[in-house]
């Protein structure tokens, strides 16, 4: 339960560094997945062929959570490794590791939603097995096919705690999420409003579940000084 307190303590250190980053990174990628989602559900609604829409909303989020994930990694492991936390090394990371982490991601989203469409359960251990490949660019430094190679020995590894913590985590969220639009919908039932208000939770949400995958990440890779070591891949058995 360290990491979820860890996680908590640095979102509440770093509160508006998180939050300039989260409106620079989320609130771009947030609104282009909603935009396209709501017209993809209109479009193949309209022709009764709402699987398809599904499989886009699916392909949408996953991508968008992949991209999102980034600065806070970086804010997280820094903060792991006892530095400094600041704004120009999430941006840093962003500018680094946005470009591969984007095309690896829609490898990764197509793979995941794509299993999901034919049968769920192929598509529930793609999602999980090559989750961590964002965590794996951005600490390990690692892209490409590297990345998810290394993604998919830890995702395999850790599939049963990585699959427990993302469930409760995601249903932690979706209730929160749930009362607090219920009650928005008593003041309005303007969309724009409703989109706005999701938004901020997710701002709120997705850097601080970034922070605990992050906390957990390097544990499961043998600690702080596995890294500063440089000698995750040896700890694991891996090399």
């Amino acid at each position: 339960m360290n990491q979820i307190r860890d996680a908590f303590l640095l979102m509440m250190h770093r509160f508006w560094t998180v939050l300039i980053l989260g409106l620079l990174l989320i609130t771009p990628v947030y609104f282009f997945a909603l935009i396209f989602t709501n017209y993809f559900f209109r479009y193949y609604g309209a022709l009764d062929l709402l699987f398809i829409a599904h499989f886009f909303r699916a392909f949408l989020v996953l991508l968008a959570l992949s991209v999102s994930q980034i600065p806070f990694i970086e804010l997280a492991y820094r903060d792991a490794m006892g530095e400094d936390v600041r704004f120009k090394d999430g941006f840093r990371s962003i500018l680094e590791h946005i470009f591969p982490v984007y095309i690896m991601g829609i490898l990764y989203a197509f793979l995941s939603a794509f299993g999901g469409l034919l049968f769920i359960v192929p598509g529930i251990l793609i999602a999980v097995w090559l989750y961590l490949f964002p965590y794996v660019a951005v600490i390990e430094k690692k892209h490409w096919w590297k990345g998810f190679k290394r993604a998919f020995r830890m995702g395999k590894k850790h599939f049963f705690q990585l699959l427990l913590i993302v469930f409760l985590f995601g249903l932690f969220e979706m209730i929160v999420e749930y009362v607090v639009l219920n009650d928005t919908l008593y003041l309005t039932t303007r969309f724009l409003v409703i989109a706005v208000v999701q938004l901020v939770l997710n701002l709120l949400f997705l850097p601080l579940f970034t922070f605990i995958i992050t906390y957990y990440y390097i544990d499961w890779n043998g600690g702080k000084e596995a890294f500063q070591e440089e000698d995750w891949g040896a700890w694991e058995g891996w090399r």
